[in-house]
């Protein structure tokens, strides 16, 4: 029989109606979106974020046939469009614009603290949603006068610019997690002309019985595959698949 975690606190009658106010939702929006051709319903970062966090939190564990399954609807837009200008700035005023989206990102995502992630472990058949990246925004720079922030310039500036909505460096904020299973990449050059992904990643590393969880925030080329590689995973490279949301 399913069993609900419930490590969090929620009450278990409030996850319900939450979840059938998700569900409910769902079903409208779906009457009204893309599918539909009448409109696309831009979702409010709010609403994202705490349809994340029910998915987190919210595990199903039917016994030995799966480890746990995130049950809850995911209600987020994927892939939006945005464009940073570059015109009368500075590389590290650009790079400060880029850090702040990927901030946004990790926040809805819950800045690192969902220690079960978002997304499906080891589950079986169609529900299997292991080593998932979650694309939040492609991002296209105009006006750099033909300049390149290179990757080594670009992680510099992560160590060095303050999150002011923190007071702490983006690189401090995007790794401090608490648990240490955090992480956070940057894995292109930035050029004007071509087209990029801020990315909410879900990893498991490890064997079976000995794996652990971690979340991420990845900035990469829109047409190449998330790979993540280094100690986080012991040198072994991984790459994660894009799920979507509503």
């Amino acid at each position: 029989m399913a069993r609900y975690s419930n490590k969090k606190g929620i009450a278990l009658p409030t996850l319900g109606q939450t979840i059938l106010a998700l569900v409910a939702f769902v079903i409208i929006f779906s009457l009204i979106s893309v599918q539909s051709g009448i409109a696309k319903v831009k979702v409010p970062d709010a609403v994202c974020a705490n349809s994340a966090a029910i998915k987190a939190k919210f595990v199903l564990n039917p016994g030995s046939i799966t480890k746990e399954i995130h049950a809850a609807p995911l209600l987020c837009n994927p892939d939006t469009e945005i464009i940073i200008d570059g015109k009368d700035k500075t590389p590290e005023k650009i790079m400060t614009e880029l850090l702040e989206k990927m901030a946004n990102v990790w926040n809805i995502f819950g800045e690192g603290t969902y220690q079960k992630g978002v997304f499906s472990k080891d589950a079986i058949w169609v529900f299997n949603e292991k080593d998932k990246c979650f694309r939040y925004y492609i991002v296209e720079f105009k006006n750099l006068n033909n300049e390149k922030i290179d990757i080594k310039t670009a992680k510099a500036f992560s160590r060095k610019i303050k999150y002011s909505k923190k007071n702490t460096e983006f690189s401090n904020y995007f790794e401090d997690c608490g648990g240490g299973n955090c992480f956070y990449k940057i894995l292109s050059d930035i050029e004007e002309g071509k087209k990029y992904a801020i990315s909410y990643v879900d990893l498991q590393v490890g064997a079976e019985f000995f794996e652990k969880q971690y979340n991420g925030i990845v900035f990469s080329d829109l047409n190449k595959p998330v790979s993540i590689t280094g100690s986080i995973i012991f040198g072994t490279e991984k790459t994660c698949e894009f799920v979507g949301g509503t």
